[in-house]
């Protein structure tokens, strides 16, 4: 696939980009490309450029670092496209790049109107509702239920809307409150607590739902395993493939105005014993996880906001900025130790978080070209502001036919090492692929569940 490239000083005197037909074919979706919305690049080059326009890629065809980082960012752009009202999980196509991402906007976009894990893995392995309809009210016990019954009772799968009961991407429970592998909360420099949520596409909930997996007891002895998105390419029909959503979000109280305009914001349930408290609350942190035919291993992308923290080299070489959502450039680290929990419990305190591995050349050139794009489509829209870390996906993809116990192949990851300062703030060290590697299914813990925690969130419904 080619693209003509036009250096950028040269755009002024350009109408049009020149493209080939075969870069209408956009990672497999076919896709109308406006010259308006292709981006131009210098340094940075992949088989297909993003596109600011909705379409979820379902696979690549030509796997190499730069194609599966431009993969990951036209899976940020469609993802968060604003969802078409009434049809959850599908975007709006009458909305175009000028208007994506205006301040103040609280339209869901496409992956907040995918279903929550809470509502998916009830208690008791109750079937979950169908797709469509929210089931937020039947995932809490009858107590809280009751508390927050005139809420949920207007929440419907199409709005989006953010019921927060986890402190923790991992926590299955709303009184576990900690970040993951019980390693701590996350509370910013506003003293606000960081809160996040799972989302799974329908292609995951329905392969859930089908084969009963809600259920721990139907988990037992059976192979699980997620289908795979693909072009259509080669022998396998074009499919969209299981993708799971992890998003991080800060409360925005405290936060300056001005401040707020650079976030992607709604307003949310924060979960509480005495019921439901409604605040607005930021997008700082989002995983992309998607499984293909490529990569029977999943891709691993992952994205931040641009004002989360500096890494430790701009703390090694002094080139802090003034001020961060979760660092203060004014304390020193034998104040505010990196990375670090208050030691009394005291979650109003600020975590003073630090990157430890910096954003790698190649991601920091595409973030520029897709940044510049939006800013040019729409000036004030806030996913300017957003960043991709880096996307980890198996140069060696093993694909798996049979039931295993776990651990499963890593799949020979690239790059070998990624974290989300926001989603693994106190796990740097680790990578996507080694943790979810052990994912096991709920019975037997033993057994692997493709990659995928969620199954381990499932109830045993009662003996007959």
């Amino acid at each position: 696939m080619n693209i003509k490239i036009i250096p950028k000083s040269s755009l002024h005197m350009t109408s049009s980009l020149l493209i080939t037909s075969s870069m209408l074919i956009t990672l497999g979706l076919l896709a109308a490309c406006s010259s308006n919305n292709v981006l131009p690049s210098e340094a940075f080059s992949c088989s297909n450029m993003p596109v600011l326009q909705p379409g979820v890629p379902f696979d690549v065809d030509l796997p190499s670092h730069p194609n599966v980082q431009c993969f990951a960012w036209q899976e940020f752009i469609a993802l968060n496209w604003p969802a078409l009202t009434g049809s959850p999980g599908q975007p709006d196509t009458s909305r175009d790049a000028s208007t994506w991402g205006d301040p103040g906007d609280m339209t869901p976009g496409v992956w907040e109107t995918y279903k929550e894990a809470h509502e998916v893995f009830l208690p008791n392995a109750e079937p979950p509702s169908p797709w469509g309809v929210s089931g937020l009210a039947r995932s809490f016990a009858p107590s809280m239920r009751m508390r927050m019954a005139a809420p949920l009772a207007e929440i419907t799968q199409d709005s989006g809307t953010h019921v927060f009961r986890m402190t923790s991407k991992v926590s299955p429970r709303l009184e576990r409150e900690d970040q993951a592998f019980g390693t701590g909360w996350l509370t910013g420099q506003n003293r606000k607590l960081t809160y996040y949520d799972i989302r799974m596409n329908r292609v995951a909930f329905d392969y859930i739902v089908a084969n009963q997996f809600y259920d721990a007891r139907q988990q037992a002895g059976q192979f699980i395993n997620l289908p795979a998105g693909s072009t259509g390419a080669g022998a396998t029909p074009a499919a969209e493939g299981a993708i799971e959503i992890k998003s991080a979000w800060l409360e925005m109280t405290g936060i300056p105005a001005a401040d707020q305009r650079r976030f992607r914001t709604t307003r949310a349930c924060i979960a509480e014993a005495s019921g439901c408290r409604w605040t607005t609350v930021g997008l700082v942190g989002l995983h992309i996880v998607h499984k293909t035919e490529t990569f029977p291993q999943w891709t691993w992308a992952t994205f931040e906001h641009v004002d989360n923290a500096p890494d430790r080299e701009d703390i090694r070489q002094g080139t802090l900025r003034g001020s961060y959502t979760y660092h203060d450039p004014s304390c020193s680290a034998a104040v505010c130790p990196p990375n670090t929990n208050d030691p009394g419990g005291d979650r109003t305190l600020p975590v003073q978080v630090v990157r430890q591995t910096p954003i790698a050349e190649d991601a920091r050139e595409l973030n520029a070209i897709v940044q510049a794009e939006i800013r040019r489509q729409n000036p004030d829209s806030v996913w300017q502001y957003y960043q991709l870390v880096d996307v980890q996906w198996p140069e060696a993809g093993e694909t798996i036919t049979s039931r295993r116990n776990r651990p499963l192949p890593r799949g020979g990851p690239r790059p070998t090492s990624l974290a989300n300062a926001t989603l693994e703030t106190f796990v740097q060290h680790s990578t996507c692929l080694e943790c979810h590697r052990n994912a096991g299914a709920a019975s037997p813990p033993s057994q692997a569940s493709d990659y995928s925690f969620l199954f381990e969130m499932a109830d045993s419904s009662p003996p007959p």
